[in-house]
Formats: structure tokens, C-alpha cells, sequence
């Protein structure tokens, strides 16, 4: 059994609890909910019963991974205006995570940011990156 620590903003600690292979529960405060249809697929790519169909779930992942980023990316583009402050969060090259820039301009799913300081090979010039890259900092 998994008991992680409460939850920093208050709440109940979320509970993860295998038993057996079938009889998962994620629980959080008092509703608890079914995993076993996720843990039975799982267990079923894992265990080689879905080894003929490995490529079209990989693909079927990877289409589902695009438009929950392209979905993202539009929620980023509606809450971000020109002048506001963002913060790379999954971009590369790696040492740019973290770093601050404003906005100045945007494009149809990329925005243009001047970095706050220079980091590595971008200097002072303006960088285009994709709006799924940036968060706005509050």
C-alpha cells in the first residue's frame, strides 16, 4: 500500500492501493474510485496480449498526446497576452526551463519572447517558441 503526504494546499492524502493485480482503488478524501479497467490493460500490453497491436497503441498515444498539447497550447494563447510574463516549461534546450521572458509578440501558435536575462545562445535576440513551451507566470 502507497500513503503519500497530505496535500500541500490541505485535503486528504491521495491513496494508491494494489492488493492484487485486479483489485486497484485510487482513493481521495472519501470517494474512491475503480482502476482495474487501466490496471488490466496495463498488466495486458505488459504481459504480451496486446503485443500484435503495439504500434497502433503507440500511435494512438502519440495522435492523443498532439491534441491534448494543441489543446493546451490554445488555452495558453487565449491567457497570454503581449507584455506578459512567461516561464519556459518543457523546451529545449533543457538549460532554457525555467528561465523568464516577456511577450512580444504573438503568432498563431507560437509567441515571440525577449528573455528576461541571456541565457546560453539566444543573447538578447527575440526567441519564437511554442506556446505549449511557456506558462504564464503569475
Amino acid at each position: 500500500m502507497f500513503s503519500p503526504e497530505p496535500h500541500p494546499f490541505g485535503g486528504a492524502a491521495l491513496k494508491f492501493i494494489c492488493e492484487n493485480e485486479n483489485g486497484c482503488t485510487l482513493e481521495y478524501q472519501t470517494e474512491t474510485f475503480q482502476v482495474e479497467k487501466t490496471m488490466t490493460i496495463v498488466t495486458d500490453i505488459l504481459s504480451g496480449v496486446h503485443d500484435s497491436e503495439l504500434d497502433s497503441i503507440r500511435e494512438s498515444v502519440n495522435q492523443r498526446q498532439k491534441l491534448t498539447q494543441a489543446a493546451q497550447a490554445a488555452v495558453t494563447m487565449t491567457s497570454i497576452s503581449v507584455g506578459d510574463k512567461v516561464v519556459f516549461k518543457d523546451i529545449r534546450p533543457k538549460y532554457m526551463i525555467g528561465e523568464i521572458a516577456t511577450v512580444i509578440g504573438k503568432r498563431r501558435t507560437k509567441l515571440e519572447v525577449k528573455l528576461d536575462s541571456p541565457v546560453g545562445r539566444f543573447g538578447e535576440s527575440t526567441v519564437i517558441v511554442p506556446a505549449s513551451c511557456v506558462e504564464k507566470v503569475a
